[in-house]
């Protein structure tokens, strides 16, 4: 195993990890819809763990200032101000350090393909607390995609 990561590093490529397949057993001798609340709880778990990564991966882009993966995980005008200039690069407050403090985060679904996610987050100047929120929107193949945001102060 040890030749194998030694070969990888050489070739540039890194190591990918997955999760574990995980199934979920739902008894089939209840209510219709007591099925289907055991179904949509289990289903939302999924979108869960979909909308946390695709919000990570949008305040990493935030702190390398990586305007094409920000701009990939959000919807057109989250990422355009009218006179053309970057809403990333006007309003996400970046951190020179390269790190934040994120905590408290809370997932409302708002249905199967719309989730909003709060979450406090302490910006750069680490003296900064708000309360983000990001409602994420699923858009086919596009994926989870960031369709509003607001910041308030803490």
């Amino acid at each position: 195993q040890q030749e194998q990561e030694q070969e990888q590093e050489q070739q540039g490529s890194s190591k990918v990890t997955t999760a574990p397949l995980r199934v979920f057993d739902i008894q089939g001798d209840q209510t219709i819809d007591q099925v289907w609340e055991e179904t949509q709880k289990v289903m939302n778990q999924f979108i869960a763990h979909d909308v946390l990564t695709a919000n990570q991966q949008l305040l990493q882009a935030v702190v390398e200032k990586d305007v094409e993966r920000y701009t990939s995980l959000c919807a057109p005008e989250l990422y355009e101000n009218d006179d053309g200039s970057s809403i990333m690069e006007s309003y996400e407050p970046s951190s020179s350090v390269g790190c934040m403090e994120i905590c408290n985060a809370n997932l409302e679904f708002a249905s199967g393909t719309k989730v909003i996610c709060s979450y406090d987050r302490t910006l750069d100047d680490q003296d900064t607390k708000v309360r983000e929120t990001r409602v994420w929107s699923h858009e086919g193949t596009r994926g989870w995609i960031n369709v509003h945001f607001s910041r308030e102060p803490q």
